[in-house]
């Protein structure tokens, strides 16, 4: 039997900036919390956990910032999905305005990216089209910056759904953008762009994907396209998991996603 790895497997930059950020931290003294989830990782979010790396949300930043005024020492480390902005603002005041406060801003360079083309793309005459899903916490980030509309559509059927409906804008009204969740399946964005060029011709396109994800989608692909059988190793509840899963899936229909050892070795592949 012939196993072959893909060279792209692991943590992508950003994830990695992430938790190297929060591993430094744990040197530094005081409580850390992560602003929500760090990563699509149990084992090593469990990890975290057992070395006092807590976990807080949006409702817990008030109280966080207070504790921090009256004398204890906090990090807080922002995931590389980043934040919805008011969030990020609040705890940016926070940091400037308190020495014990330490806010650690992981958010990835690509998703920031995408945040900056949102808030300079919409507005008053503009609509901002993002191809993601909806509520996922990077989709839910970017769209927070956006100044005026935005509309975001997690397939090409959704947009194209949208595009001959009553509420859609007539062509020429209004100055559309497009961009794409950073994580967002490259086909699928491919088929969006076909789509809305049929009615918006002049809508302006932002490729946001990034460049990591389009490479491992696309040597999944051929893996999958060349394998009997494939194996997915990442968390039920990662966008680029699941994306992986969906495309190998698409090739080879022995594919499998496992979420750990423990369901590795569970794993009947059928000869």
């Amino acid at each position: 039997m012939e196993i072959r790895v893909a060279s792209h497997a692991g943590f992508c930059f950003g994830v990695r900036r992430a938790t190297e950020a929060a591993e430094a931290a744990l040197s530094g003294g005081g409580r850390i919390y992560t602003l929500g989830r760090l990563i699509h990782n149990d084992g090593y979010i469990q990890s975290l956990k057992e070395r006092g790396v807590g976990e807080i949300s949006s409702d817990d930043i008030d109280s966080v910032c207070e504790r921090a005024r009256g004398g204890e020492k906090i990090t807080v480390v922002i995931r590389a999905h980043g934040e919805i902005k008011e969030d990020l603002e609040k705890l940016q005041r926070c940091s400037a305005e308190n020495r014990c406060f330490t806010l650690l801003d992981c958010t990835c360079p690509y998703v920031n990216k995408v945040r900056r083309i949102a808030a300079e793309n919409s507005g008053e005459g503009r609509l901002f089209i993002l191809i993601g899903s909806a509520e996922h916490p990077e989709v839910r980030g970017i769209m927070s910056c956006c100044r005026g509309e935005g509309k975001v559509f997690g397939s090409a059927l959704e947009l194209e759904r949208w595009m001959h409906s009553e509420n859609a804008p007539a062509p020429g009204s209004v100055r559309i953008s497009i961009a794409a969740q950073t994580t967002q399946k490259l086909s699928e964005w491919k088929k969006c762009l076909k789509i809305l060029k049929k009615l918006y011709t002049n809508a302006e396109v932002f490729d946001t994907i990034c460049n990591v994800t389009e490479e491992r989608q696309t040597e999944a692909e051929a893996l999958a396209d060349e394998s009997d059988a494939v194996i997915v190793i990442g968390s039920r509840g990662s966008s680029n998991t699941v994306k992986l899963y969906e495309i190998c899936k698409s090739k080879c229909n022995s594919t499998f996603l496992c979420e750990d050892a423990d369901s590795l070795r569970d794993l009947v592949i059928p000869e």
